[in-house]
């Protein structure tokens, strides 16, 4: 009965013990980027009465059963899509205050300003030469002004289509990443730390994701996902341990299409769409 007595009381205080670690382990990564608070669960262990002895009183103490994560599934679904919409704007606000800067700074307005001036003293004496050399001169000021506001335009065109395909090959690692932890998901114990661990990396990675264009996912029981990009139809690219590739094309007009293993993707949320919106502005 002694001997019953200390297992019993020493499971408990293992217990009790694993749940002191999670509390230090919420404290200590309170501040970390993806972490998801921690919650043991505990429960009895148990034990037969043996032989012959099955209405016999057994008590073999309690034990972890497993860490769970305190997620909640619709609050991360939400923070995934405002984050798209978030990006997209940002994307646009940028390449539009590009394009308000490059047109500031050309001096296309008080060209124009300066021409209907011109304009107007030749209105009243439009046989003197020295005013109508006056207004080919600020003719062709103006059409100075309006080449340098479109070379203006132009780089701002070429830093949207760069910052796209930036984007585009961050995409690509994410799910590339993404797979990788749909495969060590299903390697992981279930209730397990590393699962805890792992779970977090894959809501961290959409969460990222979810900053280029809009993302639907697919949860499996064992914690894997399965994502699509872009809407109307969506274009699956992570399925299990494999990613797709999402690509970007530039046309003669210089807008930006995408495509994930080839399949285009109709415009969406997401700051790639918005790169090609602010491009055709």
């Amino acid at each position: 009965m002694a001997s019953d007595l200390l297992s019993i009381a020493a499971s408990g205080a293992r217990a009790a013990r694993g749940a002191l670690d999670v509390t230090a382990q919420n404290i200590a990564n309170a501040s970390s980027d993806g972490y998801v608070r921690r919650s043991l669960r505990i429960e009895e262990v148990a034990a037969s009465g043996g032989a012959g002895q099955i209405g016999d009183i057994s008590l073999s103490g309690a034990r972890i059963a497993e860490i769970r994560r305190n997620a909640d599934s619709f609050l991360q679904g939400e923070v995934r899509r405002t984050s798209g919409d978030l990006q997209r704007a940002d994307v646009e606000l940028k390449g539009l205050r590009n394009m308000e800067s490059a047109l500031e700074q050309s001096g296309v307005f008080n060209s124009i300003v300066e021409f209907e001036a011109v304009l107007q003293q030749l209105s009243s004496d439009p046989v003197d030469p020295s005013r109508r050399a006056a207004v080919v001169a600020e003719a062709e000021t103006l059409a100075n002004k309006f080449n340098i506001t479109a070379s203006g335009f132009e780089a701002v065109g070429e830093g949207l289509r760069f910052d796209a395909e930036a984007q585009v090959s961050g995409a690509n690692v994410i799910g590339s990443e993404l797979a990788r932890v749909n495969l060590r998901l299903t390697r992981a114990g279930s209730g397990s730390s590393d699962r805890a661990a792992l779970l977090d990396q894959r809501d961290q990675l959409l969460e990222r994701l979810a900053g280029f264009t809009t993302v639907g996912t697919q949860f499996a029981a064992d914690g894997t996902v399965a994502v699509s990009l872009g809407t109307n139809p969506p274009r699956s690219f992570v399925q299990g341990g494999t990613a797709g590739t999402l690509a970007s094309a530039t046309a003669a007009d210089g807008t930006l299409s995408f495509s994930v293993d080839g399949q285009a993707m109709a415009p969406g949320s997401g700051s790639l769409a918005g790169a090609a919106l602010a491009l055709t502005e």
